[in-house]
């Protein structure tokens, strides 16, 4: 969409904050808030607040394969902006041997790096999904997740390799999970888990071999049936 380069356009608008970027999502009543990423110096990382008027699609790829989803930035300029993602009921978005997951992705050196969200939204429907995607391709990528279960939030991690996927763990989180860490160190992965207070707990730690290329956050939700 097209700006105004006068009144009531502010200055705000583009203001940015260096330090973390921030990403809210919305999927039925999903959302998805706060992200950093630190990572080696051969890419240099540019972390982004979305307090601007716009996605920044020198950093930014959105990834919308079904092609139904609405990503916008909300509260720009006010301090507290979002990139938000709509994604509707009924049809699955899910990262897995077809990824039809809506995405947001940025460059990453294939290095050591550490990744950190923080998720404003609580699943609360059968296979409504976020987490952090570690991708080598749109068809090679790690999945770290929370979901809804339909009996408690679980932390699930996949990896998927073209037609085939493999479930790294599955497991039960004995509370709300607000903020996910992901840490690699050469081919060793682990993911961390926290409730509001920000007290992390390890989930898994396993080893994988991928050429990352992208990182970012995204949003799903699956069904047999009809996706919630």
């Amino acid at each position: 969409s097209s700006m105004p380069s006068s009144p009531p356009f502010s200055a705000r608008c583009a203001t940015r904050r260096p330090a973390r970027f921030r990403i809210a999502g919305h999927l039925v009543a999903l959302l998805v808030a706060l992200m950093s990423v630190v990572a080696g110096p051969a890419l240099a990382q540019q972390s982004d607040d979305f307090n601007a008027c716009d996605i920044d699609p020198g950093l930014w790829s959105v990834v919308d394969p079904v092609g139904d989803a609405t990503v916008s930035i909300v509260g720009a300029g006010s301090g507290d902006a979002a990139l938000q993602i709509d994604i509707p009921g009924g049809t699955s978005h899910e990262a897995w041997t077809t990824n039809t997951a809506v995405r947001a992705l940025q460059p990453v050196s294939d290095v050591d790096l550490s990744l950190e969200a923080k998720f404003d939204s609580i699943p609360d429907a059968r296979y409504e999904m976020q987490g952090i995607v570690v991708q080598q391709s749109d068809d090679v990528f790690l999945r770290f997740e929370f979901h809804w279960a339909g009996n408690g939030h679980y932390a699930y991690i996949a990896a998927i390799n073209g037609a085939s996927a493999s479930t790294k763990t599955w497991k039960p989180i004995a509370g709300v999970p607000r903020y996910m860490r992901v840490v690699r160190t050469g081919s060793q992965w682990t993911l961390s888990w926290a409730a509001a207070d920000q007290v992390f707990s390890d989930v898994a730690t396993f080893t994988h071999q991928i050429v990352a290329t992208e990182v970012g956050p995204y949003a799903g939700n699956y069904s047999a049936g009809s996706a919630p």
